[in-house]
């Protein structure tokens, strides 16, 4: 099987797979559009070709079931093929995350900073939701309807439209591969809503390139105390009808929001930016339906807000 990063949620659905089914399987990830027939890659010129092409994916496919169907003795094989976008090229590994994964914790901190050193303060950023903030006519939820490119041109104009927090410039190569997780001590003027949490790669020209994003309805918010009962891609919550509640306005609560996978490497000066959003127009659903909800974003010492990065390698 062959999915995108960028196709929806193509990749959550294949990797939940991949890690459930025991019998052969193997999947290829990369910046593949919808069906396969284009590249979605962010660091590729626009006209670039996709990788592989479209050929040799349908040439893939075939080995495999000529391997599973017809036992000509080949070897039928668990395999993950995995391209880290940025220059890292292609990898294999037989689980996701790939072996050596750690995740690193990157703090929400004063001045819309992030970094790895836990805040000492007792400080909250207040965000009103800008309902015109939009991921735009090629984002991901496109993808499977459209056949389309799936391209984030404008995410410098629409970060100014959020709460984001953003890395000093990196002091050497950071490899990502796997699902993030923003862990945020949120609160919200609504009983209901969505929070979006966007990670974007910052550019030494300050040009924000989109990477992945993880969105939530806030009335879903309940953990799910064991993976395996999840209904969803999403192993961090229920989403059952029996387990959905409002918010209590202006009440702050530990909201743990699970990212799309993702794999890329990160270059020294190059810095890492999460950004906050309440509503995606034109791609999600208006939560709450009225009204003008301010969000507020907790950065203590005693509970913080951070993200979760899977980072597989540093180098200096």
């Amino acid at each position: 099987m062959t999915v995108g990063y960028f196709d929806a949620n193509s990749a959550a659905q294949a990797l939940t797979r991949f890690r459930t089914y025991s019998n052969p399987q193997e999947l290829t990830l990369g910046a593949f559009s919808h069906g396969g027939f284009l590249s979605t890659d962010p660091f590729a010129d626009q006209h670039a070709p996709v990788d592989p092409i479209y050929p040799k994916q349908l040439s893939a496919m075939a080995d495999f079931f000529d391997r599973y169907l017809k036992d000509d003795g080949k070897p039928i094989t668990k395999s993950l093929h995995y391209f880290v976008l940025h220059g890292g090229g292609w990898k294999t590994a037989d689980v996701w995350p790939p072996p050596g994964v750690k995740a690193i914790n990157w703090y929400l901190g004063a001045d819309h900073s992030l970094s790895t050193t836990a805040p000492a303060g007792n400080d909250a950023d207040i965000c009103k939701i800008d309902f015109t903030a939009s991921t735009g006519t090629n984002s991901r939820y496109r993808s499977p309807v459209d056949l389309s490119k799936t391209a984030y041109p404008d995410r410098k104009a629409q970060d100014q439209k959020l709460l984001t927090y953003t890395s000093a410039p990196l002091d050497g190569d950071i490899e990502i591969a796997g699902d993030p997780i923003a862990n945020l001590m949120l609160a919200t003027t609504a009983p209901d809503g969505e929070v979006i949490v966007y990670l974007e790669d910052i550019s030494p020209d300050g040009n924000p390139i989109y990477l992945t994003e993880g969105p939530l309805r806030l009335t879903h918010r309940k953990p799910s105390a064991d993976a395996s009962t999840s209904l969803s891609n999403d192993p961090l919550h229920t989403y059952l009808a029996l387990d959905a509640a409002p918010m209590t306005p202006g009440k702050a609560e530990l909201i743990k929001i699970g990212l799309f996978p993702i794999a890329v490497l990160l270059h020294k000066g190059e810095r890492i930016r999460i950004a906050i959003a309440g509503a995606d127009d034109g791609n999600l659903e208006r939560l709450p339906s009225t009204g003008d909800p301010v969000l507020t974003v907790e950065r203590n010492s005693a509970v913080p807000s951070w993200l979760e990065l899977p980072i597989t390698a540093v180098v200096k």
